[in-house]
């Protein structure tokens, strides 16, 4: 038996998307999901379903946290749904719906890579454990995820790479677009030394032309606005964020 707290608790800010021809179990299912998930969008086939993905994908920049779908639909089936979601987000999360006449497309689904199949008719005791199964993954993958994101720097100082925003305790650190572009460019290399000719050819892709010079300056300026020594100066070499990922 699922503990409907804990899973409330997973998927209380998580979005779904149904898509599903027959009308009674999309119905229902909309009605289960609701009292579980923050955002329920439902289809009555894959083109329907698809054109929702890319719709909120478009709009808010990331399509839904779940798929569940049927196989056998019209217009445009499930597995091709499916593909096409997966060349947008290849880390989609799917629970397909399907009756006993649908395992010739079994061999297809894994290769979609399915998170969960369940059959039809839909238990629901089996659904609550698929949802709580693969809302549990995401909860930890993103957990993880956060944790890569928000780099601590020393002295109370924060880089959070997904908002890029550098905070000095709670208070947003004010960078220049130069420096800011400098500064995201030695996060990115991971600690490793960044040579001069390597921050030139970086810059370059953002039309901008940068001499050493400048480098040094924004160096500078840069130090004065992070903890004492983050920035070290390799001799001969370049620079390197001195930290510990």
């Amino acid at each position: 038996m699922i503990d409907y707290t804990l899973l409330f608790q997973n998927t209380k800010t998580m979005s779904v998307l149904v898509a599903e021809d027959y009308q009674p179990l999309r119905e229902d299912l909309s009605e289960i999901l609701t009292d579980l998930f923050d955002q329920v969008a439902a289809a009555t086939n894959g083109e329907e379903a698809l054109i929702l993905y890319q719709k909120k994908l478009e709009k808010e920049g990331r399509g839904f946290d779940l798929l569940i779908t049927d196989i056998q639909m019209p217009l445009m089936n499930g597995i091709v749904l499916c593909e096409k979601v997966r060349e947008m987000n290849p880390d989609q999360e799917v629970v397909v719906l399907s009756a006993h006449t649908d395992s010739n497309y079994l061999l297809q689904l894994i290769e979609c890579g399915i998170s969960k199949f369940l059959s039809k008719p839909i238990d629901q005791q089996a659904l609550m454990k698929a949802l709580f199964h693969v809302s549990s993954r995401q909860k930890t993958e993103k957990s993880e995820s956060d944790e890569k994101r928000v780099i601590e720097l020393g002295d109370g100082f924060v880089w959070n790479s997904e908002k890029g925003e550098l905070l000095d305790g709670y208070d947003p650190v004010e960078l220049t677009r130069y420096e800011y572009l400098l500064f995201l460019f030695l996060t990115e290399k991971n600690g490793q030394i960044c040579t001069n000719e390597a921050i030139i050819d970086y810059f370059y892709q953002y039309n901008i032309e940068l001499h050493e010079k400048s480098i040094r300056n924004f160096i500078f300026k840069l130090r004065k606005k992070l903890p004492e020594d983050l920035i070290q100066s390799i001799y001969g070499m370049g620079y390197k964020l001195n930290i510990s990922y």
